[in-house]
């Protein structure tokens, strides 16, 4: 049944992937400082997603690094600190 739902929503993103599409189809001209290059409205938009994502990636990988460091020094720090404390029984 999660199958049926998820391919549900794949094929909804997707048609709404194809209307986009087929209603931005016109040519746009995109002039950098060397080159004119003309592409249709929906490859630049699509193309400008893409970039920011990737941009945004790796604009949070240090972050992650950063954070994925803490936490395994934090762990080591626990793990000293639970051999020198006497195990807690529980009663019967």
């Amino acid at each position: 049944m999660a199958r049926i739902i998820s391919l549900f929503f794949v094929l909804i993103i997707l048609s709404f992937g194809l209307f986009f599409g087929l209603l931005n189809a016109n040519e746009v001209e995109i002039n950098y400082y060397l080159d004119v290059t003309t592409l249709p409205l929906s490859v630049i938009i699509v193309g400008s997603l893409i970039v920011g994502a990737v941009l945004g990636a790796i604009a949070s990988v240090g972050i992650v690094f950063r954070q994925k460091r803490q936490l395994g020094r934090l762990r080591r720090k626990l793990g000293r600190i639970d051999e020198g404390t006497p195990a807690i029984q529980k009663p019967i």
